[in-house]
Formats: C-alpha cells, structure tokens, sequence
C-alpha cells in the first residue's frame, strides 16, 4: 500500500521540512493505537484504515477445513498459471488475509493464520493484515513446514490446492513434513493435474528470447531510458524547490513514457517513494523493470557507502563469466552467482530480504518464471533476459535499490568456447553523488566506465533525433568516466528517492 510521503510546505525550507516529516514518522510508532501500523498488543487492538477484517473469511474456511477434516491450510499468493500478478479473482491470499503483496504464503490452522513474506513487504502486511494474522518474517518453505511440524500432531492433514502448487513445490513441503508423519493432502483430490508438468516446457522455451525478441526487448529499453532521463532531469530541477511529491513524480514519467513510439501505456500503476516510504522496498513491475535511487542533497556517509555496495553487487553480476548452464543459486558444484550481489553488503553486516533477479518477459508479466537467481530456477542460457536488483532498506528512514535488466550473451574467453555474461540493457546513468569511487575496484570502475559508454552511444543518438538537447546535456554530464574525472554536487538536503519505473513496450 503507497502512502504519500508529506511535501516541503516552505520551498525555501524544504531541509527542516524533510526532517520533521521523518522525525514525526519515527515518533508515530512510540503512540499507541496511532500510525500506519497495526499494534496487537494493547487492549483493544490497534488497526489502521488499511487493514482488513478477516474474521468472517477466517470462521468460513475454518468451517471447511472441518468437513475435510484438515488441521491445517496452505494459501498461496499465485493463480494456476503459477502467475506472480494474478487478476483479482484469483487474489485468494489477499482476500483471506488484506495482504495485496505479490509475494507470500497463509498457512491457516484451526486457531491460528500466518502469513510467510520476504523483507519487500514486512511493512505492508503490518498495515494491511488485522489481528487475526501472525507476521511470520521469512519465505522459505522450511520455515513453513518447521511451523507446521510444531503445531500440528502426527497424522494431521495439511491441506492444498493442487492447482496452486509446482511439482518442486509439492516436492519441498511433502519431503519436509512425511518424516514428521504430517500428511500433504490434495483438495481437491486431483494431484495428476498438477500444472508444473503442462506447463514448465513452455516456459521454459518462452523465457529464451529469438532474435526478433531481443531487438524487441532492447529498443523497449532505448525508449524507456529517454523517459527515465526526461523524469530525472526534471525532478533533479523541481524536487529542491519542494515542486514534487510522490505522486507527481509517477504521473510525470508515465506522462513521458506515454510520449514514446509503441508505448501502450503504463502496465500497471507507476510507483514512486521517497524517505520512509522507500525502505518499502517492492510495489509491482512492469515490461521493462528499473529501479534508480537518487539523492538531490547531501548525502550521509554512510547512505553512500550503502548505495555504493548495492551498486558493487549489481557490477559483481553483471560482470561475471559463467559456463553455459550454470544456475543462479544450486548446491550443485556448490555455484551461488546469487550471492555476488550480497558480497560487499556482507563484508560490512548489511543484507536484503528479497530476491537479486527474476526472468522478464516480452511484453507479458515481468515476474517470468522460471528464469531467476533462487535454487528452484533454470540454468542460464543463451537469450534469456533477467533483472538484477539488489538492495538495502532501513526501516522508516530510506531504502536503496539499483535493478537492471540484462540478456544473457556468449562471452570472450581466452581459452574456453561455451561461456556466457550478461549485457545490460537497461541504460540510465546512477547517481553519482551517492557512489563512493575509494571503495570501487580499478575493475568495478572500468566496468561502470564501459557501461556510461553504451548509453552515450546507443540512447545518446536518440535523444538527438527527439530533439531533447537539455536531456542529452543532462546524460552526457551524468556519464562522465569515473577514471578521468569526479562530479559532485551541492544542494539542499533531500530524502532518498527509490524509484521503481515500469512500462510495456512493443
């Protein structure tokens, strides 16, 4: 659930405005029965407006779960496509718990509802879920079964919609909970349709792009950079005369990217956050997925050193050579590409709670399984188009998210032949005030060098051809190589802006 972060009232004071607006989000949390958050622990309950009344869904379901004479139900936050974006008569999970969130699991026992979410989300549920509903902050389907085993007696029943369920899936929660003699029960009894089997051979074929798709994809993202600098342009002008808010910085990108050849408009609401908002760190995505977090101010010491671990674990990714078929993260060979993207946060005791990537589809759900970085997706393969997003979050003061999209092309070896790397496709300058070049290697910074090259080159001639000189001035100032000169600049302080910026483009 967005929730507008408050605008600079005195545009001559927006530095002591910003402050109190974080100030006051800071203290809403010490009030009880205030704020945006649920409190469950005073008499009575404490329930923002955003949060849902489930005790008759609840009492319904618990009816069932009797006749079926089940201890136990698991509702997952997906369709039978196995879609991550489900159309809302498919929203089971949100219509049982409030929780809109596109990632999650609600396991329901005769007295007790859990919901299971990554790190993206933690603050939403708290806002949207009553008091009915236990936080459980994790994803993980051993977290889930552990629970299960504890609460539930041997030979009780956890029941499950096949339809919802890949054959990984099923595998995981069966193997977990049948040596603790809990029974995984199909309702209704109609385990052979399970979809994985239908369906995992298609994907699979759709998530390699042919040629025509790859030019596709790319000329989407030439268009949606043009867009992306027209919006960061402008805010780096308004956002310090206290001009903007959240709200209109989406209106202003999707009316720039409405302005694009082949644009079919924004496939789902354009979401932007700034200060406490952005450590929400995930609303929805797009056909194209990008994410810029920028500062128009003085940043902190240590939000720059935050930024610019986020942006040596995005490089780290990016700049990796790999056999063809390697996995993302597999135990096999003991290969975990994954954890590149978490490296420099680990070395000084930062994480996220979320995934690093996920497959992206041509003009279709950008969340396009089964391509990605976790241990249940495919190995890699020529063509395959993926996001690499890492990130880091604070609770109620800023959040920190640097997501490209890249396709995956043969790579040059000395020696070996089949080998792979990614190519960046998303093709926006990050912001140089937050990257502190002391902690960059030679190799991250011939890497970044590089990189600024191809969006001089490739999204330079087009910002000619649409006659946006000032963009054009604004990209080649912001792409000046890191190797030969410094930028730096200094203007009233501004809260953290995470933008997430989506479009579908044919």
């Amino acid at each position: 659930m967005l929730q507008r972060s408050q605008a600079c009232v005195d545009p001559g004071d927006c530095t002591s405005t910003v402050r109190e607006c974080v100030r006051q989000s800071h203290a809403i949390h010490t009030v009880e029965g205030t704020g945006s958050e649920r409190n469950c622990s005073i008499v009575p309950p404490y329930l923002p407006p955003t949060a849902s009344n489930t005790t008759k869904q609840l009492h319904e379901l618990r009816a069932v779960m009797k006749t079926h004479n089940i201890s136990a139900y698991i509702i997952p936050g997906t369709d039978a496509h196995l879609s991550e974006y489900i159309a809302p008569r498919d929203a089971r999970l949100a219509w049982m718990s409030g929780f809109t969130g596109s990632s999650g699991t609600a396991v329901v026992t005769l007295s007790k509802a859990m919901l299971w979410t990554d790190s993206r989300y933690w603050v939403q549920a708290e806002r949207q879920m009553d008091c009915n509903w236990e936080l459980e902050r994790d994803i993980s389907i051993s977290s889930i079964t552990d629970w299960l085993i504890k609460e539930l007696s041997e030979r009780d029943q956890v029941g499950f919609d096949p339809f919802l369920f890949s054959v990984y899936t099923f595998d995981v929660y069966n193997n977990n909970l049948a040596p603790s003699k809990r029974i995984l029960t199909s309702i209704p009894d109609n385990l052979e349709k399970l979809l994985q089997s239908q369906y995992s051979p298609v994907l699979t074929t759709k998530a390699i792009k042919d040629t025509t798709e790859q030019k596709i994809l790319r000329e989407a993202h030439i268009r949606d950079a043009v867009a992306v600098m027209q919006l960061l342009h402008q805010l780096e002008r308004t956002v310090p005369e206290g001009k903007e808010t959240e709200l209109t910085a989406a209106q202003l990108v999707n009316k720039y990217r409405s302005l694009q050849e082949l644009s079919k408009g924004p496939s789902f609401e354009t979401i932007s956050a700034s200060g406490p908002n952005a450590a929400l760190a995930h609303y929805s995505d797009g056909t194209t997925d990008i994410t810029r977090t920028v500062h128009w101010g003085s940043p902190s010491t240590f939000q720059k050193e935050a930024y610019t671990r986020v942006l040596m674990g995005n490089i780290e990714i990016s700049r990796t050579i790999f056999p063809a078929g390697t996995r993302g993260k597999t135990v096999y060979y003991c290969v975990n590409m994954e954890m590149l993207g978490r490296r420099a946060l680990w070395e000084v005791g930062l994480n996220y709670g979320h995934g690093t990537g996920h497959g992206v589809g041509n003009y279709f759900g950008v969340h396009e399984w089964p391509v990605g970085f976790q241990s249940n997706n495919i190995p890699f393969q020529q063509g395959m188009f993926t996001s690499i997003e890492p990130g880091y979050y604070r609770v109620n003061e800023f959040g920190i998210r640097i997501e490209d999209v890249a396709v995956i092309v043969p790579a040059k070896t000395a020696y070996g032949n089949n080998y792979l790397t990614f190519n960046t496709v998303s093709l926006v300058p990050y912001d140089r005030k937050l990257i502190d070049t002391s902690i960059l290697s030679p190799v991250q910074l011939q890497w970044l060098d590089a990189y600024y090259l191809d969006i001089r080159s490739i999204v330079g001639p087009e910002l000619q051809k649409q006659g946006l000189t000032d963009v054009y001035n604004w990209m080649m100032q912001n792409t000046e190589p890191f190797l030969k000169t410094e930028s730096s600049a200094a203007v009233p302080s501004i809260s953290l802006l995470l933008l997430l910026l989506s479009i579908a483009s044919v």
